[in-house]
């Protein structure tokens, strides 16, 4: 009876060997897969980044062509008040030498017209540039949100990546 039961325990033992050989493979095939499949997903992933890497290239340089353009719209605007300064000394230059000559104040009244013709359009001008000038500063704010909120979500991605490729390297090693 002792052999019988032995027997039996030896006979279950030999069974639970034999689906573990059986069952081994399987779970080492299906572990491969998984694996396959998460080293496929972490290489899209680091092509996406190394694309909104490139997006963020791009996004800088397109930042540092604004700050340019930027630059030269503030002296566009620089030189626009300075001919407007010099429009309105020129203005009273006028109005103070028709005061002394009252025979030329006719035509010296049109030559002023024509001068605060001039500085209304270079207050024109001047008006557009501060608005170009605005929109500018508007759009350069706008992309580096964007690029900002780019990197960000790349370094989240990255860490969360990371952190996955460790487990599945820490319970495969």
């Amino acid at each position: 009876m002792i052999l019988t039961i032995e027997n039996k325990k030896m006979s279950d033992l030999q069974s639970k060997i034999d689906r573990l050989k059986t069952a081994a493979p399987k779970k080492l095939d299906f572990w491969r897969a998984q694996l396959t499949r998460k080293t496929s997903r972490v290489q899209e992933k680091e092509i996406e980044i190394e694309e909104l890497h490139e997006e963020v290239e791009e996004k800088e340089i397109i930042i540092e062509e604004l700050i340019e353009e930027m630059k030269e719209k503030e002296i566009e605007i620089d030189d626009l008040r300075e001919k407007v300064e010099e429009k309105e000394i020129e203005n009273k230059e006028l109005q103070e030498k028709g005061d002394e000559k009252g025979f030329e104040i006719e035509k010296l009244e049109e030559v002023v017209e024509e001068k605060q013709v001039e500085i209304e359009e270079l207050k024109s001008q001047l008006l557009l540039s501060n608005t170009q000038f605005n929109l500018l500063i508007g759009e350069q704010e706008s992309k580096l949100t964007e690029t900002e909120q780019i990197i960000e979500h790349y370094v989240r991605e990255k860490k969360f990546f990371l952190q996955f490729i460790k487990k599945i390297h820490e319970k495969h090693c």
